[in-house]
């Protein structure tokens, strides 16, 4: 049976690699959290049967029970890569038309200049 006393939990959340700091512990029962220090320890109070959920931007989410909040938590990595980006803007483009207008009179002048008129023979 679990308990429901609440009491105060340690734990350290680690990688493959070491430590992790900035880890977000989120009591979802309690509605309280706390935060991995520099060395990926942390303190939050807990009673056996409250849901713990563990965040960070570069691992998979945990959800374990507060009786579980011991010892070493292993976290995995969790990869953030985006598939596709399409990047588009909503502004018209108010003066694309225009341009393209001036742009064909000065195509047209540069082609006219480069055109002598011939000499007409009597």
């Amino acid at each position: 049976m679990l308990s429901s006393i609440t009491s105060t939990r340690n734990a350290i959340l680690t990688d493959d690699i070491g430590r992790i700091p900035d880890v977000h512990i989120f009591n979802k029962t309690k509605k309280t959290g706390a935060i991995t220090n520099l060395n990926g320890e942390f303190t939050i109070e807990a009673s056996d049967s409250d849901v713990i959920e563990i965040t960070h931007q570069s691992y998979a989410t945990k959800v374990i029970l507060g009786k579980d909040l011991k010892g070493t938590i292993e976290l995995l990595n969790s990869s953030n890569v985006l598939d596709d980006v399409e990047i588009s803007s909503k502004k018209k483009r108010k003066y694309l038309l225009p341009f393209l207008g001036v742009l064909g009179l000065l195509a047209a002048l540069l082609i006219a200049s480069n055109n002598e008129p011939e000499k007409a023979v009597l």
